[in-house]
């Protein structure tokens, strides 16, 4: 009969049991290593127990905006016109520069051949006058002018009976229209007052009781009642000077349209409400106050800077 070998086999199960509990402390360790980096990084990620994690606010963020100013638009200041036009028909007429005042005896200049030669005449009066404040020619060889004291500069009236050879003062300023001393106020026949805009630059009249006033706005506006009362400001842009024609009013235009230069806009005895379109365009460079028109029958004329020009078809030509 064999026998057991009863110490090996007690032997070999109890390295096997070491064995075994070797490797299962080892697992137990790996398994308690794994939990404690799981709770680490659960602890890492998640809000602490007991406490409501506080959700982002989604309501927008009050950030001051930074206030854009609009851009002002310029203001367009019309200066006091430099130029004074009047025709008596489509060959003779007169023209002179508004010099200072305080200052010395204007000159006008007359023209019998449509503006091709000029004459000049000194407006030596007494009273002694300084610049023409504007030219009113009347029939034949007759033409006054609205003037101003050589000293104190109030407004003053001289007249011609020769086409401006020889001249006289006279005491009927006020039977014409005209600015006042300090150009705030418009002055009618019989000296009626009365302040049509801020600042009035410059008034041309088709009659006793009618009238158009420019004013340093750009506006002009009308009356028919001896400055009763005034239409509403019409606004033309480049406005710079008016002058009186058969049935209403003619507004000079300056560099406007891409015209460097002048043209010519009419408007009616009332004003109107929409601004009309302006005629050809006269190339002279001339700055906006260096313009006059006066018209003369049916023929309109320019003066613009160093040019000088005619226009028979209402200013589509010149």
């Amino acid at each position: 009969m064999a026998r057991r070998n009863i110490g090996r086999t007690d032997h070999s199960a109890g390295q096997r049991f070491r064995t075994l509990w070797i490797i299962g402390m080892a697992v137990l360790g790996l398994l308690v290593l794994v939990l404690v980096y799981v709770a680490l990084t659960q602890n890492r990620t998640s809000p602490v127990a007991g406490t409501v994690p506080t959700p982002a606010s989604s309501a927008p963020v009050d950030r001051a905006t930074p206030t854009v100013e609009p851009t002002a638009e310029p203001v367009v200041v019309v200066g006091p016109p430099t130029r004074n036009l009047g025709a008596v028909d489509g060959e003779r007429g007169y023209r002179a520069s508004v010099t200072a005042c305080p200052g010395d005896e204007p000159i006008v200049q007359a023209t019998e051949d449509g503006g091709s030669s000029w004459t000049d005449f000194a407006v030596a009066v007494d009273p002694a006058v300084a610049s023409v404040r504007a030219i009113l020619p009347g029939t034949g060889d007759y033409v006054a002018l609205v003037t101003a004291d050589a000293a104190t500069c109030a407004p003053q009236f001289a007249r011609s009976y020769v086409a401006g050879e020889q001249w006289e003062s006279a005491d009927e300023v006020d039977t014409t229209w005209h600015l006042s001393q300090d150009a705030t106020s418009v002055i009618a026949p019989g000296g009626g007052s009365s302040q049509p805009c801020e600042k009035p630059v410059q008034v041309a009249a088709t009659s006793q009781t009618a009238a158009a006033v420019l004013c340093a706005d750009g506006a002009i506006v009308t009356s028919t009642d001896a400055g009763g009362s005034w239409s509403a400001p019409l606004s033309i842009p480049g406005a710079s000077a008016i002058g009186g024609a058969d049935d209403g009013y003619l507004v000079v235009v300056a560099r406007q349209n891409d015209c460097d230069g002048a043209q010519i806009a009419s408007i009616p005895a009332d004003g109107g409400t929409d601004a009309p379109e302006p005629s050809a365009c006269l190339q002279s460079g001339a700055a906006p106050q260096d313009n006059a028109v006066a018209q003369g029958g049916d023929v309109i004329w320019l003066w613009s800077g160093d040019a000088f020009a005619r226009s028979t078809d209402g200013g589509q030509s010149w």
